[in-house]
């Protein structure tokens, strides 16, 4: 017994050393690939106008969406190739959120591709999709203990909103 506090000083003195890194928990790396996703179906969204035509504040405002989802996502790609706990293939959805999804993005390329009143749809779907980013990277923001990536979040929260308030004017009647 007399071993017993010296060992437990010792333990305590050894383990004080050691510094435990910050490890982001399942939440955390689902929030990375829902962004990750969403980012990565917004980076090709400018393709429409290759076989669909709109108004040119319209394409100017597109262009800037893809764009900025093109740079969020490839950060984000660096964050989780930088860190192993980043997972962006699994978002952690229940299988039937999944499947809903999937059945609103078939629909709404479809509808985007050949249905009517393209340039109104387009612009829904943009309004949708920039304050869907714009809260995720808020969530992530806050949640996120790595001061670099807490702070692109917020940076990602405020280019989403003002593309949001963007399209959202293009709404508007004239």
């Amino acid at each position: 017994m007399r071993w017993a506090l010296p060992a437990m000083l010792l333990l305590l003195a050894l383990g004080g050393c050691q510094t435990i890194p910050l490890m982001p928990d399942a939440k955390l790396s689902s929030g990375y690939a829902l962004l990750y996703d969403l980012l990565d179906q917004e980076a090709n969204v400018d393709k429409l106008l290759i076989v669909r035509d709109a108004s040119e504040p319209t394409k100017t405002l597109i262009k800037n969406i893809a764009e900025a989802a093109r740079s969020a996502r490839d950060q984000i790609k660096q964050f989780a190739d930088a860190d192993a706990h980043l997972s962006l293939g699994d978002p952690g959805l229940p299988s039937v959120e999944s499947q809903t999804r999937a059945a609103i993005k078939s629909e709404m390329t479809k509808e985007l591709l050949t249905g009517d009143h393209f340039e109104l749809n387009l612009l829904v779907a943009q309004v949708k999709a920039t304050q869907y980013a714009a809260y995720l990277a808020r969530v992530l923001s806050k949640a996120d203990g790595d001061a670099k990536r807490s702070a692109f979040f917020a940076d990602t929260e405020k280019k989403f909103n003002d593309l949001n308030l963007a399209a959202m004017a293009r709404l508007a009647p004239r």
